[in-house]
């Protein structure tokens, strides 16, 4: 069994809209508790307004007035990132075609698979891999949660204004890419040069069928300098060691190496979130140093207090001692870039005053793979 929660509402107004999707204020009328041997109500009716988006890719855009299916099993499930409902279809122009190239399909086998055009389809694709060697030593960044992307990428750009950036995401959190603000505003501002949807992600610039064509393609076709890899919004987490989306970062870690690319964790380092696991150097970091090997770890000075902790954490498992290196650089000189950046960025809704030393460990990330 699944846990899901369809209504049928009516759309009110239109709140945003964008070439992608449009956001929708819907109201929603049902009755429960139905019994369907005498049709006797009970009395049990429910009036709620509520906040859906719509992707044109799945519906006719909507109209006020229009009745739409949508799911709302996020919002009872009160959850963060994702907890937004969604719209279906618009019941009153249930019929959809869109026609491109390309056959691949995302989804696949639910009731909203869609083919795309991979680059992995075309002639240049084929052309280029088959004289691909490596990806010559050319820096490539992972990271685990969506909201290091808008600090690395103004840290790569303010530090080396003619690198490009690709960004490829995966699809160990939200699925399309139009649902990350971060990498509208970031494209608006020029400050990311390409966008990559991998796996069952889609909606980049360039569609690919998984990771290992995701960084041939950024090296041979698009000619980056730097390539990051992080997933789009809202990772899962469970409370456990392996439980978590963000374990995707061993095998990011993997095909960099076999392709010969040079390979930057970036770490996730809080001290204001309240959950102890996460606390100084978050455990699910902790669970890819264990199963990973030479990693360059960057982390910002801290003082003696704060220094110490990340580094009873990393010795504690004597192998993660053993296994990567450690470097200490000053972060400070980030907060006035950050926050002239005219970029709004957090993470798990705290700023940069909130949560200093997370987004200072981005800046000396970035600023340890310039200088090498």
């Amino acid at each position: 069994m699944v846990n899901l929660s369809v209504y049928q509402g009516k759309v009110l107004k239109i709140l945003n809209e964008n070439p992608d999707s449009q956001d929708l204020q819907i109201s929603v009328n049902y009755y429960s508790n139905v019994n369907q041997t005498n049709n006797n109500l009970n009395n049990h009716y429910h009036y709620f307004l509520t906040r859906a988006k719509l992707y044109k890719s799945f519906c006719t855009p909507a109209r006020i007035g229009d009745i739409v299916l949508i799911n709302r099993t996020a919002q009872e499930l009160a959850l963060g990132t994702g907890g937004l409902d969604y719209v279906i279809s618009n019941l009153s122009f249930p019929s959809i075609n869109h026609f491109d190239k390309g056959h691949i399909m995302k989804l696949r086998y639910t009731p909203l698979q869609f083919g795309v055009q991979t680059i992995e389809e075309t002639q240049e694709y084929k052309i280029k891999e088959r004289n691909f060697n490596d990806l010559n030593g050319t820096p490539v960044a992972v990271g685990e949660l969506h909201s290091m992307l808008m600090p690395f990428t103004v840290a790569i750009k303010k530090l080396r204004p003619q690198w490009k950036i690709a960004y490829i995401m995966t699809d160990a959190g939200a699925l399309p890419m139009q649902f990350s603000k971060a990498v509208t505003k970031l494209k608006a501002e020029g400050l990311l040069d390409h966008t990559i949807t991998t796996g069952n992600a889609f909606g980049g610039e360039i569609e690919t069928v998984n990771l290992f064509s995701a960084l041939i393609t950024a090296y041979s076709i698009l000619k980056v300098d730097i390539v990051v890899i992080l997933m789009g919004p809202g990772i899962v987490g469970t409370g456990t060691k392996y439980g978590f989306s963000g374990i995707e970062q061993l095998f990011s870690l993997y095909a960099i190496d076999k392709l010969s690319g040079r390979k930057y964790l970036i770490p996730r380092v809080n001290f204001q979130d309240n959950r102890v696991r996460h606390q100084g150097l978050s455990h699910h970091t902790l669970t890819i140093l264990s199963h990973a090997y030479n990693i360059n770890l960057t982390f910002p000075t801290m003082g003696t207090k704060y220094e110490g902790l990340l580094l009873d954490q990393l010795t504690k498992d004597q192998e993660i001692a053993a296994r990567h290196t450690i470097s200490w650089i000053n972060g400070k000189e980030c907060h006035g870039i950050f926050k002239n950046s005219g970029l709004q960025m957090e993470t798990m809704g705290r700023k940069i005053n909130d949560e200093p030393k997370f987004f200072e460990t981005i800046w000396v990330t970035a600023k340890k793979i310039v200088m090498e």
